[in-house]
């Protein structure tokens, strides 16, 4: 599960990355393109995007306690990330296109923001509870000892 988390690490600074490149791209060209309302739909875009790119990297920097249900959580706000800022972007675009097909994106855009939601619950409801946290502890405890044990009788 260790390189999972290189993985999102590695996904979490690509997501803040491209936030900072959408939001100077909003701020100095878009702003002169759209309307204030298609500008305020990028900027929300942007917002969730840097917002859950930082929750991310939070996250899935403690290697040492990344299991399989953290692997999900973050999975599910990934996937929320780029299906909701994703379609937030091309929604607030369509207009510069001068092609409305983008407009069934609306109807995506919640399911994106649904999968965001529940990685945020999926880790506060699985990935942070106790149970789990104190089978962690007894299994260090349990291979300390026999790490111990296994030093001791090399020494002897």
């Amino acid at each position: 599960m260790r390189d999972y988390s290189k993985i999102f690490i590695r996904l979490s600074l690509i997501f803040a990355g491209t936030g900072v490149i959408c939001g100077a791209f909003g701020s100095h060209l878009l702003k002169k393109m759209l309307e204030e309302y298609d500008l305020s739909v990028w900027e929300t875009g942007v917002k969730y995007l840097m917002i859950h790119a930082l929750g991310i990297l939070i996250l899935a920097i403690n290697h040492r306690h990344f299991n399989k249900k953290l692997f999900i959580a973050l999975s599910l706000l990934s996937v929320g990330i780029i299906i909701f800022s994703g379609t937030l972007f091309l929604l607030a675009t369509r207009n510069i296109w001068g092609d409305d097909s983008f407009k069934f994106l609306g109807a995506i855009t919640p399911i994106g923001g649904l999968s965001m939601i529940l990685g945020w619950f999926f880790t506060a409801t699985f990935c942070l509870s106790k149970s789990e946290d104190s089978s962690e502890k007894e299994e260090s405890s349990t291979s300390k000892k026999r790490h111990h044990k296994r030093s001791t009788s090399e020494n002897n």
